[in-house]
Order: C-alpha cells, then structure tokens, then sequence
C-alpha cells in the first residue's frame, strides 16, 4: 500500500522517506502558514512553529536535492509527474 503520492506516481518509491519529507516541510512550515485551522493559537507557539519547521526542512530540503533529484532528473525519474508538481508547492513557500 502506498504511504504517500510519490509513492502512488512512482513505482517502487521510497515511501517512508518521501512521506516524512512531506509531512515535515508540509505540516511543520507550509501548512501552519497557509490554512487557518493549521495556525498555533499564540504568536509565540506559531513562531516556535515556523522556526522548527524552517530547521526541519533544511535538512530534508537537502535529501531531496542530493538523494532524490541528485540522480535523476524529476523525483520519478526522466518525465516530469504530478510528484513534482506537488513538490514545487512545498518548497516555494517562503
């Protein structure tokens, strides 16, 4: 069973990475800024949020460049997918 999209649009996908990579950059950076419901109930707990996230992300932003794209062109390979497409949402959120 596949545990995240790259794993749906990639076949034999590392699953468990690439769903901590979205968990991570998604629910502990993007999310928080993006969707109200997803916003800590201070300015405190949201900014303690959004550093860990950006902390978080450094090093998963890195296995994402050096381990998944380092050796192919895409995160599936040689044609673009909706994994990508997906991926780009994630990092271009400041």
């Amino acid at each position: 069973m596949p545990t995240s999209l790259t794993s749906i649009v990639c076949e034999g996908g590392d699953g468990l990475d690439q769903h901590q990579l979205i968990s991570r950059i998604g629910y502990k950076l993007c999310y928080p800024q993006l969707f109200t419901h997803l916003k800590r109930r201070s300015e405190e707990a949201q900014a303690a949020t959004l550093e860990f996230g950006k902390e978080d992300s450094k090093r998963w932003l890195k296995v994402l460049n050096d381990y998944w794209l380092g050796i192919k062109k895409y995160l599936c390979g040689d044609q673009i997918t909706i994994a990508d497409y997906f991926a780009v949402g994630l990092v271009t959120v400041k």
